[in-house]
């Protein structure tokens, strides 16, 4: 570099000719072409705005995929928090319910982490929080193509769910069978009521099986042990003895439920609210129930008669139709 003084007295800078460059030009830069439109050390050959070819060695984009986090020229960044809720997305629709510290081993992230995106899974639908705080794949991991059970649970269950609904017109669901053991349920799948005074949608929640009218018609169709251990759920020392005397209860209540062909809630999984519930049985590798709910306020022995005839009516219809589709 060389100097020269202006007239005010002020220096001027005057570059030396670099071999590679026109007289007076500057050396362009690391990652820029140079004017006579060669690459200098680093540059891309391409144009502005267009992603460089990727260096050899690097790797694919089926490559990133396994490597959480890695990034490559010309494919671009993995978005970390993305890439975390897919592997999650991954492992509960693979397997049964699982505890949030589990799952956050198998996704290798702490389990504060994995805490919070379930907690936003379960917002949108793809995961459930069961009774015993672990969580299950959601509704939306049940939806056409999406689900683990081998076919789509409502897809398949609808016409039936929409036959219940049309001839009783109140509150109609599809229950799923999940959790430990079974002994809890998902409503899967819902249609509201019309009417002013009906029962919200309940689509997306768990609730323990032994307290809901679909849930009930379900247990009752397990032998007497298995329906037993699903009572106890688990409990031990001063809590067993309530719940054994609940077991012997629904020993009684299972037997009525298999003569009547449905079960029936009255308050028990909420307050206010009685429905009626039928078994499918095992559709697509799961256990399956209708149910009708109706505000207790509304409810008489004749409509109840009613209801629980039409939901009868239709299960006979639908084991028919899907266990010969099975």
């Amino acid at each position: 570099m060389q100097r020269k003084r202006r007239s005010d007295g002020s220096p001027t800078l005057y570059r030396r000719t670099v071999p590679g460059t026109t007289a007076g030009s500057a050396p362009a830069p690391d990652g820029a072409a140079s004017p006579d439109g060669a690459a200098s050390p680093g540059a891309s050959a391409s144009g502005p705005g267009v992603a460089p070819a990727a260096a050899p060695g690097t790797p694919s984009s089926a490559e990133l995929s396994a490597s959480p986090g890695a990034t490559a020229v010309g494919v671009g960044p993995v978005v970390e928090s993305v890439d975390r809720a897919l592997r999650l997305l991954t492992v509960l629709g693979s397997g049964g319910p699982r505890g949030v510290t589990d799952l956050a081993r198998q996704i290798e992230v702490a389990p504060s982490t994995a805490h919070r995106l379930l907690s936003t899974l379960a917002v949108r639908g793809y995961a459930v929080q069961l009774a015993d705080r672990r969580y299950d794949a959601g509704p939306a991991l049940l939806a056409p193509g999406a689900n683990r059970y081998g076919g789509s649970v409502t897809e398949v269950v609808r016409p039936y769910l929409e036959q219940l609904f049309a001839e009783c017109g109140e509150t109609c669901h599809l229950l799923v069978r999940i959790g430990h053991g079974g002994g809890d349920v998902l409503f899967a799948d819902g249609l509201e009521s019309e009417q002013g005074l009906r029962v919200g949608s309940r689509t997306g929640m768990t609730m323990p099986a032994w307290t809901t009218s679909g849930g009930k018609a379900m247990l009752s169709e397990l032998d007497a042990l298995a329906a037993e251990q699903l009572a106890l759920g688990g409990t031990d020392g001063a809590d067993a003895a309530p719940a054994r005397k609940r077991s012997a209860a629904f020993a009684t209540e299972y037997a009525e439920i298999r003569r009547l062909g449905y079960g029936v809630n009255e308050n028990e999984s909420e307050r206010g609210v009685t429905a009626v519930g039928v078994s499918l049985g095992i559709i697509s590798g799961r256990h399956v129930a209708l149910t009708v709910s109706l505000p207790s306020v509304r409810v008489t022995p004749a409509l109840l008669r009613s209801v629980a005839a039409s939901a009868v009516d239709v299960a006979a219809r639908a084991r028919a139709a899907l266990t010969n589709a099975d």
